[in-house]
């Protein structure tokens, strides 16, 4: 039995450069290939001049031809996935840019149909700009479902322009299906007036990768683990001033590690926060570790001894879930996502940018007011994020929507 063809969007996705960023729709997109024939297909920019873009224009509008774009295997597997380049001229106004992505991608969709005899039965676009309304696209011009994940934990229409604002809310209305990783999400698109039927999936986080370590020697300091992007909404000053608060309790046998998502040199031209905990005293304290492989990640979850959340908005919280994986007790800003994964047997929720709260709830789980079971503190999100679980949302709705055709 052939098994049914999934088509899946992101403008989200791991780059040789930057293996993170969307990793989590590389991994289910891998998880789902072992029930499903997967491709990704991964946009690339080519840019042009209006003049060019003039050119273009006619020749889709006047003589019905499509645009062309280069399509080649994508550098980064598994699953199976293509780079296809579309058209963009920085100084046009998003609609114009639309267009022309819009117009690429139905010419990468018509090879894989033509040349290739490989015609997906559903469409999944993860995030709604663009990869959303690209799926919309192709959804009506080849007559094949589609489906949305949104993650976008800032999701602000107000953002965007007239025009992209009205496309958005018009693409989560027309999908067969719309997905959120979190009640807090489903929340947001309820205030948006995103009135349909939105189920909450979740996101996977693959429980044999994360994993608890058994303990063969007792860290001589405790160890305190955040990880972040540089970003107003991660909000790491907080958490830099909740340590400084440990510091001047005089707990000095404390250890601050802080993972971030980009080089030092990209972090500064946001923040430097190096130079904050050299102004705060705690640069003793505090050690930053920048670009972590993925798969190096893992055994800072399991050396720290608490994990601490500092964000001001999460759609999901994936750290937040993979430290729970590895045993390890969170401590986290009510962000929204978390409130889906945090409660009394895994961790403690403090207010937002609240750093006195989040240092005393550092405090008594360091002194052993509250002790949490490892085991527990897994167990709590195995079976409602892992990959079984998981895998089985996805799977009946893929499968719900593909037999309905």
């Amino acid at each position: 039995m052939k098994k049914p063809k999934i088509l899946v969007l992101s403008p989200w996705y791991p780059t040789l450069k930057n293996p993170v960023h969307g990793i989590f729709v590389q991994e289910q997109s891998a998880l789902m290939a072992e029930d499903f024939d997967v491709r990704v297909l991964v946009g690339k920019p080519v840019h042009i001049s209006r003049f060019d873009f003039l050119l273009q224009k006619i020749k889709t509008k006047l003589l019905k031809k499509n645009l062309s774009s280069q399509i080649s295997l994508y550098p980064i597997a598994p699953p199976q996935a293509y780079e296809t380049t579309y058209l963009y001229c920085p100084s046009l106004e998003a609609h114009h840019n639309l267009y022309l992505m819009e117009e690429c991608f139905k010419t990468a969709l018509a090879y894989f149909i033509e040349k290739e005899n490989w015609k997906p039965d559903l469409i999944h676009a993860h995030v709604t700009n663009t990869a959303g309304i690209i799926g919309s696209f192709l959804s009506k011009n080849f007559n094949i479902p589609f489906i949305i994940t949104e993650h976008t934990s800032t999701f602000l229409l107000h953002e965007y322009s007239f025009y992209l604002a009205n496309r958005i809310i018009a693409t989560l209305l027309n999908a067969n299906a719309v997905l959120v990783v979190s009640n807090h999400q489903k929340h947001l698109l309820f205030m948006h007036k995103i009135f349909r039927t939105i189920e909450v999936v979740g996101n996977l986080v693959d429980e044999s990768q994360f994993f608890i370590k058994k303990q063969t020697s007792k860290n001589s300091k405790f160890v305190i683990l955040n990880t972040a992007r540089p970003s107003f909404e991660k909000d790491l000053k907080t958490f830099l001033y909740a340590v400084s608060k440990l510091v001047q309790k005089g707990y000095k046998d404390i250890e601050a590690k802080i993972i971030l998502s980009k080089s030092r040199e990209d972090t500064v031209q946001f923040e430097d926060y190096e130079q904050i905990c050299q102004d705060l005293g705690i640069a003793q304290f505090c050690k930053f570790h920048y670009i972590v492989p993925r798969q190096d990640i893992v055994s800072f979850y399991q050396n720290c001894d608490v994990f601490v959340s500092s964000s001001i908005v999460e759609s999901f919280g994936v750290a937040i879930c993979e430290a729970l994986m590895c045993g390890k007790p969170v401590v986290s800003t009510a962000n929204g996502g978390v409130e889906d994964m945090v409660n009394q047997e895994n961790g403690i929720i403090v207010p937002l940018q609240d750093y006195q709260a989040m240092a005393e709830a550092i405090l008594k789980i360091k002194n052993n007011e509250i002790v949490f079971d490892p085991e527990k503190v897994r167990n709590s999100v195995v079976n409602k994020y892992g990959k079984e679980a998981f895998k089985n949302r996805l799977r009946k709705i893929y499968l719900d929507l593909i037999h309905q055709q």
